[in-house]
């Protein structure tokens, strides 16, 4: 059990880099939280999860190794394990992409209000010239 976590902490120093990638984008989406809540909420949540996901994984990769799992054999098990690792990583991808081209209205401009139409007024789009009928 001693080598497990020895193995296991010593990946976790070589993926350190990531790691703070991850905890630090964290760190700025508690920081802009005010700023933009939705936006900070997605890129939290995306840093959060691969974060988790590479911490277990590496934890779980050297304890299937050290311990085994079951009857299966270890090239399946690993298998499972990078492809579950894979899918939380392209999970996070996917909320990080959403925040950075979600549709989220600038910050500090107010929504415009609708008119009697339904339609937003625009003062600088010049005369209206939608048909009538």
């Amino acid at each position: 059990m001693e080598s497990f976590v020895s193995n296991a902490l010593t990946q976790l120093g070589r993926q350190f880099p990531t790691l703070l990638v991850y905890m630090v984008g964290i760190g700025l989406g508690l920081a802009f939280w005010r700023r933009s809540p939705k936006t900070s909420f997605l890129v939290v949540l995306a840093m959060g999860i691969m974060l988790a996901s590479t911490v277990v994984s590496i934890f779980l990769f050297w304890f299937v190794v050290e311990v085994g799992w079951g009857g299966l054999p270890l090239e399946t098990v690993l298998s499972i394990l990078f492809m579950a690792g894979n899918v939380f990583n392209a999970v996070g991808l996917a909320l990080l992409l959403a925040a950075a081209y979600g549709r989220a209205p600038p910050t500090g401009v107010p929504a415009p209000a609708p008119t009697a139409a339904g339609y937003p007024s625009r003062h600088d789009a010049g005369p209206d010239v939608r048909i009538q009928g």
